[in-house]
């Protein structure tokens, strides 16, 4: 187990990622806590997900566990991300069109507002 609370079993030679409930500090890398203590608790895990999409979870028996909207990010083409320095997400504007897609950042909290459209800026 790594100092995240990753386990990686190997089955038939395919990793499968077990981690455990967790909490902490802030995204260090926006993707990483710069803390983890350790939980019982599935809301107060996925509330420290990177965006609300990945704070989705099923159960055993299939059923959504959806705290934070992230199904309405994904029929309303939103991904939203917390990685502006005020700790507001950005939000993912994808628009398709009839020659691709375009996709936008903005943060409502500052302006900031881009267009990475180019799939290389990913």
């Amino acid at each position: 187990m790594n100092t995240y609370g990753t386990l990686t079993i190997l089955l038939n030679n395919v990793g499968y990622e077990i981690t455990t409930f967790r909490t902490g500090g802030e995204h260090v890398d926006h993707r990483h806590l710069s803390s983890v203590k350790f939980s019982r608790n599935i809301k107060e895990d996925l509330a420290s997900r990177d965006s609300p999409v990945n704070a989705m979870a099923a159960d055993t028996s299939g059923k959504i566990r959806d705290f934070y909207d992230g199904q309405f990010d994904l029929e309303h083409k939103l991904i939203r991300y917390q990685t502006c320095k005020n700790g507001s997400h950005f939000i993912y504007d994808i628009t398709e069109t009839g020659i691709g897609t375009i996709v936008k950042v903005k943060c409502p909290a500052c302006g900031v507002e881009e267009d990475i459209t180019d799939v290389n800026n990913w």
